[in-house]
């Protein structure tokens, strides 16, 4: 099999796609965690192939390709990036990379294109023969049904749109013009293309035509709606709904539900894709804990944040604590890889028994449509995914504490990506959740828990413009005798505060 080099600044991801080549049969012969040290390492192994991330410290990605191929034009290299990334995977592909695996990444993506990279079919471990024609049309129009089919093709490139535009350009004399603009299965185009197509749609729409957008690709679709591409959203469901001119309407309707089934069951509606930085490498702040899932059964790894490493930056009055380089929201929440459970990892391993009978079937559905690798360094999206599950598989087990938690941590994450709405929403749950667990616990709470759980409500009120129960929950948090002192002090300052 192929000898690979392994190319990525997180030792979590090396050592994951490390583990999927192994377990293929391919033996890794480096790993490198910057553009410089691969650039060497691929003079001293010469590998069969590379597999480069993009955002790397130092010389990244896309720079450490340019080096690699200036010296080795035959160098075979496959980027791994983030979804929001594809714009630069776009620029690797040009200086000469192969293909690209999106993360998260998973056991049959990442030996699928390795195979595809190197010429293997799955089946018969044979090179594949390249029977494609040396030149291919970007697109095709057709005229069936007094409606115009324009076929894009995967050979769509910006030299070669403006053929595309001028054949558009006719069709804007038609009357009444219906077209069909159909992409297929094609996985992606670059943003640039798609938006110059965007505006090929909205000259038609608004020489009256009728539009029709088409796509049959489940990961096209979410880049459509990941990069917010408005001209082609706004026809792709009526594309889906009323196109008849030879349109496969059932595997359309089908790749729409498989990118968002997960959304409409979980989530509420106004919550969508959102786009935030990943936390900086976290190599040294997490370790892999094994265990057993307590509701299959099957041997796990667990992401564990090392807090005895961690940096305090601050702490809110909400008692949220910031850190440096690393947002431990993000990997509060762990799964189950095998049957989805999930759960806060302080509460992993304490299920009732009547839950882990319970559990697998909240999940039956769920958990074919969640895929991905969550022990990997995970995106946003990610994280709220985690949390709805969790939320998911408590549902009905009447675990407030937990709920109350979840809710809490949704409060945060929403407020970071300037959710403002959805936040709020959840800092309602959660006001309901904390104030019941108030009144049914004083009786077993100290004082100095009395303290943080009034001073937890008086900022929930806040969020929710309730400022005078927020006043009287700060007054309750002083306490003169047997308090904490700094408490007492936070509590004053934050009355000024609302006052003010």
């Amino acid at each position: 099999m192929a000898r690979i080099l392994v190319v990525d600044d997180s030792k979590i991801m090396r050592k994951n796609i490390a583990l999927i080549l192994t377990k293929a049969g391919h033996e890794v012969v480096g790993e490198a965690e910057d553009g410089g040290e691969a650039q060497r390492m691929y003079r001293t192994h010469l590998p069969d192939l590379v597999t480069m991330d993009i955002t790397m410290p130092g010389i990244n990605g896309i720079d450490a390709v340019r080096l690699i191929m200036q010296e080795y034009p035959k160098a075979k290299i496959i980027m791994v990036s983030a979804l929001s990334q594809r714009n630069m995977v776009f620029d690797a592909l040009e200086l000469g990379a192969k293909h690209y695996l999106i993360k998260p990444i998973s056991f049959d993506s990442v030996v699928t294109v390795v195979q595809k990279v190197l010429g293997v079919d799955a089946g018969k471990k044979a090179p594949i023969q390249n029977s494609e024609p040396t030149t291919q049309p970007p697109f095709a129009i057709e005229a069936m049904n007094n409606t115009f089919q324009i076929k894009i093709t995967r050979f769509l490139t910006e030299e070669n749109f403006k053929l595309l535009n001028q054949a558009v350009q006719g069709l804007l004399f038609v009357k009444p013009l219906n077209a069909t603009l159909d992409f297929g299965h094609l996985e992606s185009l670059p943003l640039s293309l798609l938006e110059k197509i965007s505006g090929i749609v909205k000259a038609m729409k608004a020489a009256n035509g009728v539009i029709n957008v088409v796509a049959t690709n489940a990961d096209f679709i979410q880049l459509l709606r990941y990069q917010k591409i408005d001209g082609l959203l706004d026809h792709l469901s009526t594309g889906l709904s009323t196109s008849s001119a030879g349109v496969d309407k059932t595997s359309c309707i089908a790749a729409i539900a498989e990118s968002n089934s997960v959304l409409t069951k979980l989530f509420p509606p106004e919550h969508k894709q959102y786009s935030l930085d990943t936390p900086d490498s976290t190599d040294n702040l997490i370790y892999m804990k094994k265990t057993t899932c307590p509701v299959c059964g099957n041997s796990i790894e667990l992401q564990v944040v090392r807090y005895t490493k961690l940096a305090l930056d601050r702490v809110d009055f909400d008692s949220r604590r910031h850190f440096v380089g690393i947002e431990p929201l993000w990997y509060s929440v762990q799964i189950c890889p095998h049957c989805k459970y999930t759960n806060m990892i302080e509460d992993f391993d304490k299920l009732p028994e009547r839950a882990k009978s319970l559990i697998p079937q909240k999940l039956s559905e769920l958990k074919y449509e969640i895929s991905g690798d969550f022990t990997t360094e995970r995106t946003i999206d990610q994280v709220f995914t985690l949390y709805y599950l969790a939320l998911h598989c408590i549902e009905g087990l009447n675990n407030k504490s937990l709920e109350s938690k979840l809710w809490l941590r949704l409060t945060w994450l929403y407020e970071d990506v300037a959710e403002s709405k959805l936040s709020k929403m959840a800092s309602e749950k959660a006001l309901i959740l904390y104030k019941e667990l108030f009144q049914n616990s004083r009786n077993q709470s100290t004082v100095e828990q009395d303290q943080h759980m009034t001073m937890l409500l008086a900022e929930l009120c806040v969020r929710n413009g309730l400022m005078a129960e927020a006043q009287q929950y700060l007054r309750d948090t002083v306490v003169h005798k047997g308090g904490n002192k700094v408490l007492n002090e936070s509590a004053r300052d934050r009355m000024r505060d609302i006052r003010a």
